[in-house]
């Protein structure tokens, strides 16, 4: 797995997600959405996961990702909601028992344990992907609060809050490099606290902790559906101000659960011609090289469907091997193929479910103008063969 920012800027690799899922990920945040030179860096990087966020509204400029094979998954709208500290007056907490004290390093016992309290069972963005099912989300907030502990970062800040001696909620903030603007970032409050107006105190609680430290506009953010903070910030000064769509780019053109496959690939002129004989597709860019090139290609051009049944030919008999039911695939062309040229067909397999005899297949032609096909294809594994019978 490796760790690049992504070829063209677009994408940010993500090394903590890299290292939760077992999948190379990358985000990509984009007030402008170009779908070819997000598809051409998402190629270029060979991602498996790309998390992805515009403003909401352009859901059917992203599905235009789908022309270059890839699925997209909508996984949510976040909003953010934006309060003027300049002309607000962070009201006075009514918790008086509350103590706020600055999260270190020592404190992470007591931060994890509440940050599992607080988000087990919380509905995010991860959970709309089914290539992340069964994943341990939890652990993502609890090492992105520990990001916070004093000394790791000075723009960075968290609090762990005690009530009577007991560990009740957390709150962690932000600042942007010249103090113009402050985020609050995660907050939580423990089951045993809820419904007490904890979490308006840490709300006001930041909210003058900012104006102290001269920061005239404080932002926060959640999933669309999380309707009990947005009743909080709307009550103590926030107003919605922008909002974002999430998708999950599931491109797995790197990952692979089981061994991958690569073989050579060179298709003879007579195999083009058999093809044709056996299909009844005997278009004359296939055939004959003027016509192809009258076409706008060098010459007669592969069968794109030859190029599956190969496809089909490694997986039922290479790998997973005889046996193997191929139930179902979408391709992709995205250079011509042509004969008496060498190619090489490399097939992976991001997921692989050996009770349920299912996988999911990636395959990739490749020569030396690049990627010439890519594939995303379900097949049933083979019944495993039974031991002999014992004599």
């Amino acid at each position: 797995m490796t760790d690049t920012s992504g070829g063209g800027g677009l994408l940010s690799y993500s090394a903590a997600e890299s290292a939760r899922f077992g999948f190379s990920t990358y985000r990509a945040s984009m007030e402008e959405f170009v779908p070819s030179a997000l598809a051409d860096e998402i190629l270029e990087v060979g991602a498996d996961l790309v998390i992805l966020r515009v403003p909401s509204g352009r859901a059917a400029e992203v599905q235009r990702l789908g022309r270059w094979g890839f699925p997209v998954i909508p996984t949510g709208t976040l909003v953010f909601y934006t309060a003027d500290l300049t002309k607000h007056r962070p009201a006075a907490m009514t918790n008086r028992g509350l103590d706020f004290v600055p999260f270190v390093e020592g404190m992470k016992g007591e931060m994890d344990g509440l940050v599992s309290e607080t988000f087990s069972g919380y509905v995010n963005h991860y959970q709309a992907n089914p290539l992340l099912a069964g994943r341990d989300l939890v652990a993502g907030y609890q090492e992105w609060v520990s990001g916070f502990a004093a000394g790791r970062d000075p723009l960075k800040t968290a609090w762990l809050v005690y009530q009577d001696g007991r560990p009740a909620a957390f709150c962690s903030v932000s600042r942007v490099a010249d103090g113009t603007q402050g985020e609050g970032v995660l907050y939580g409050v423990a089951p045993w606290a809820a419904g007490r107006g904890v979490y308006s105190d840490l709300i006001r609680f930041t909210q003058a902790w900012f104006v102290r430290s001269g920061v005239g506009r404080m932002v926060v953010s959640t999933q669309v559906e999380n309707f009990a903070v947005q009743k909080v910030w709307s009550r103590e000064g926030f107003w919605m101000s922008r909002s974002l769509d999430t998708f999950h780019v599931n491109a797995l053109l790197a990952h692979s659960a089981a061994p991958p496959v690569q073989v050579p690939l060179r298709f003879g002129v007579d195999d083009v011609r058999r093809f044709a004989e056996v299909s009844g597709d005997r278009n004359p860019i296939h055939l004959d090289d003027r016509a192809a090139t009258q076409a706008g290609f060098d010459g007669r051009v592969v069968h794109g469907a030859a190029l599956q049944a190969e496809l089909s030919r490694v997986l039922g008999t290479v790998a997973p091997g005889e046996g193997t039911i191929y139930i179902g695939s979408s391709a992709r062309f995205f250079r011509p193929v042509y004969p008496e040229r060498d190619y090489t067909l490399q097939v992976t397999f991001p997921y692989v479910d050996e009770r349920k005899r299912f996988a999911r297949v990636v395959a990739k032609i490749t020569g030396e103008g690049g990627l010439h096909f890519l594939a995303y294809g379900d097949v049933v594994l083979p019944r495993p063969t039974p031991p002999p019978a014992s004599a």
